[in-house]
C-alpha cells in the first residue's frame, strides 16, 4: 500500500465540487489530508478524512501530529464501511463525538497555534 492515495474531499455535498488532494494513509479507511478554504487553496492545516466518501471527520484544521494523534483514537473502527454505515454506528458516533476526540481537535485548532507540546 502507498503511504499516499488520492482523496476527492466532500466540502458541501451536491452545493460544491469535489476538491481532488493527497492523503496520508493511517489506517485502513482513513487519510490525512490537506485542508482546504473557500478558494481550494491549502489553507495550513490537516483533516482527517473518510477515504472512501472524502467526507472530513474532524471539523476544524488541526497540525499534522494532531491529526495522526486523531486518526490512532480512530483506528478501533473498521472505515472501509460505507459513510451512512459508519454514520449509523452507535461506537463510532461515541468515538468521533467523545470527550478525548473532542479535546484533542479543538485543543490543536490550527497548524499554527497547537499548543500540545509535543505536537506542531
Amino acid at each position: 500500500m502507498s503511504a499516499l492515495a488520492q482523496v476527492a474531499l466532500d466540502l458541501g455535498g451536491f452545493a460544491r465540487p469535489r476538491v481532488p488532494v493527497m492523503g496520508e494513509h493511517t489506517a485502513p479507511g482513513l487519510l490525512i489530508a490537506p485542508s482546504v478554504n473557500a478558494d481550494d487553496r491549502f489553507s495550513g492545516g490537516w483533516w482527517l478524512v473518510h477515504a472512501d466518501s472524502g467526507r472530513v471527520l474532524t471539523g476544524v484544521p488541526t497540525c499534522v501530529h494532531c491529526a495522526r494523534t486523531a486518526a490512532g483514537l480512530l483506528a478501533g473502527h473498521d472505515w472501509t464501511r460505507p459513510a451512512l454505515v459508519l454514520t449509523a454506528d452507535p461506537a463510532v458516533q461515541a468515538t468521533v463525538t467523545g470527550p478525548e476526540f473532542v479535546a484533542l481537535v479543538r485543543g490543536c485548532a490550527s497548524a499554527y497555534t497547537c499548543e500540545i507540546p509535543e505536537g506542531c
